[in-house]
């Protein structure tokens, strides 16, 4: 087992771990990490500062990993301008890591009566692993352990820290490679505003294909999502963007280029499959495909 790993190299020990906990983001933040809001009784309370969920003090005993002792490694592995893209986010991590008031170590498992559906402790029945462990080494399961290093893993903006300071240090401390790159992306907002269940302001993909078609969305996801900040839907921009462009100044273009003016003879090259052929000699999708194969 990964933890078991962890444990017997000596970066696991059992301490008694007191903080602000974030039940639905299952993470203990600072005090920097943390912002009051005032409830409509004029009492104050804690929330996260990135998230927005409410935090309570906790004190416990656990296995803590010694999370803190791998700054110079979780370093020397961001110095590489392709460990993570975009720039930004490399420079957050840095920035975290740098801090020692934030990369102190971590508990990497809960007690049994608080989190009861996690995978035992070995040896210690009444606690359960921390989920961000289990979850993370579930990369390596999947992939059999004969794809790691993946050359690419792909993430979200809201779990940077895990798979940009947890992780690494996880993998460097069992003794495996970290990714060689992150991609983090933003998220998509609407109308400027995070989307929102109880705002009702969720956007509906199937009535958006019925209203533009699949093309035209998938044209406007495209124009619009970039991996370096939040991309943002509105019913109004969307339309604006595919009559200017898609229609506008793309489908004139193409309509023009076919037109009998520019090619009068209206005759248009066949396409082939086997024109495609030279794809599937390249050598690194040959590897690719043989790996994927062979995943149990």
């Amino acid at each position: 087992m990964f933890q078991a790993k962890l444990e017997s190299a000596g970066h696991i020990y059992k301490g008694r771990y007191s903080g602000w906990y974030c039940v639905p983001d299952e993470t203990f933040l600072s005090e920097k990490q943390l912002m009051e809001k005032q409830a409509p009784d004029g009492n104050t309370y804690k929330v996260s500062a990135e998230s927005g969920h409410i935090v309570e003090w906790t004190q416990e005993d656990n296995f803590m990993f010694k999370l803190s002792a791998f700054q110079g490694d979780l370093l020397h592995w961001l110095k590489d301008e392709r460990s993570v893209y975009p720039a930004k986010f490399r420079q957050r991590l840095i920035d975290f890591v740098s801090n020692p008031e934030l990369l102190h170590d971590i508990s990497v498992s809960r007690p049994k009566d608080r989190v009861y559906w996690g995978i035992p402790v070995p040896g210690s029945p009444h606690q359960t692993v921390y989920v961000w462990l289990d979850a993370l080494v579930s990369y390596i399961t999947a992939a059999d352990g004969r794809m790691w290093p993946p050359d690419l893993q792909v993430v979200g903006k809201d779990i940077l820290k895990f798979h940009g300071v947890y992780w690494p240090a996880f993998l460097i401390a069992a003794g495996m490679e970290p990714p060689r790159s992150l991609l983090c992306h933003s998220h998509w907002t609407v109308d400027g505003e995070k989307m929102s269940k109880s705002k009702g302001n969720i956007v509906d993909p199937i009535e958006c294909i019925e209203k533009y078609t699949v093309s035209g969305l998938r044209y406007f996801l495209l124009r619009e999502g970039v991996p370096h900040s939040d991309g943002n839907y509105s019913e109004t921009k969307a339309i604006r963007i595919l009559n200017s462009e898609l229609a506008d100044s793309l489908g004139n273009l193409l309509n023009r280029c076919c037109g009998a003016t520019v090619n009068p003879e209206q005759i248009f090259p066949q396409i082939f499959s086997s024109s495609f052929d030279t794809l599937h000699r390249c050598e690194e999708a040959c590897k690719l495909i043989e790996a994927l194969t062979e995943l149990p």
